[in-house]
């Protein structure tokens, strides 16, 4: 769920760009650099990533992806104040994004007996693909019915405004419903939990 609730904030603003360029009055280069960001991340946390999972066990890794996506989140609803914290927020949710995605082939090998990890990792990939479908389709849901273009009067924009925070506020809280959980149970123990429920 960690990598669900990562993935899919990585798109949030591409498909609905032009739209968020006219009610933040930035340049819709600006609104998609948000997803080049998180993308950027990956590579340069990756190696960090996996000295903590080497290191510390995924565990740790999972929580502290975990974590900062969170923090992304959280970031992003600060969109009013700024548009800088969208970017700030999908930078946060890019460095969580490899913590938690190259730890899942040493959860599966940790916690999981041979004959479930191919398994296991198939549907880890799916989520993976999923996720970020999710992503581009659920932005214009919120913004169906409403167009914004540079003739829009204010009201319109004030529209698009409150229905970017609730998409916003709507993935903070999915997060919140799977992260929180998954921060307070997941650890080291669950490897000896599962291992004696399989073996």
């Amino acid at each position: 769920m960690a990598e669900l609730c990562n993935t899919a904030v990585y798109a949030t603003c591409n498909p609905i760009a032009v739209e968020l360029s006219y009610i933040y009055g930035e340049e819709p280069s600006i609104v998609t650099i948000s997803a080049t960001l998180y993308l950027f991340m990956h590579p340069l946390s990756t190696f960090p990533a996996s000295y903590l999972i080497m290191y510390k066990g995924s565990s740790m890794s999972v929580k502290i992806g975990s974590i900062l996506t969170l923090l992304g989140v959280f970031s992003r609803c600060l969109v009013r104040q700024s548009f800088i914290y969208v970017l700030i927020g999908q930078t946060l949710s890019g460095i969580g994004r490899p913590l938690i995605l190259n730890a899942q082939a040493s959860v599966a090998v940790e916690w999981f007996p041979t004959n479930q990890r191919t398994k296991l990792m198939t549907m880890l990939n799916f989520i993976v693909t999923f996720s970020g479908i999710l992503g581009y389709i659920v932005p214009p849901i919120f913004f169906a019915g409403i167009i914004i273009d540079e003739k829009s009067p204010q009201h319109v924009l004030d529209t698009g405004d409150s229905r970017f925070m609730y998409l916003l506020f709507s993935e903070a809280a999915f997060s919140i419903a799977f992260l929180v959980p998954l921060l307070i149970f997941i650890s080291s123990c669950q490897r000896t939990i599962l291992s004696n429920l399989f073996y």
